[in-house]
């Protein structure tokens, strides 16, 4: 689960989003640090997750179904290419 990186974004262009620095961003992706309560609501808006999925992996069942769809879509797209 690496959202930054599924998402394409460097370290810095996240911090950036989060108004914190890039530093301050490697700590805390490396545990060092922990997230406050504003950084963790701005990553469930900018990536539209549940708290729970940052902080501890946990899927909802909406966002399992979502997942379950584009799974399934891109599952299409390469049997059509077929």
């Amino acid at each position: 689960m690496n959202l930054r990186k599924d998402a394409k974004l460097t370290q810095e262009q996240l911090a950036n989003k989060l108004g914190i620095s890039d530093r301050h961003l490697r700590n805390i992706e490396a545990g060092e640090r922990s997230i406050s309560y504003d950084t963790l609501f701005v990553l469930t808006e900018l990536f539209d997750v549940t708290t729970d999925y940052i902080l501890k992996g946990v899927v909802s069942a909406s966002q399992a179904k979502k997942e379950a769809q584009q799974k399934l879509q891109e599952l299409a797209l390469l049997l059509e290419r077929m």
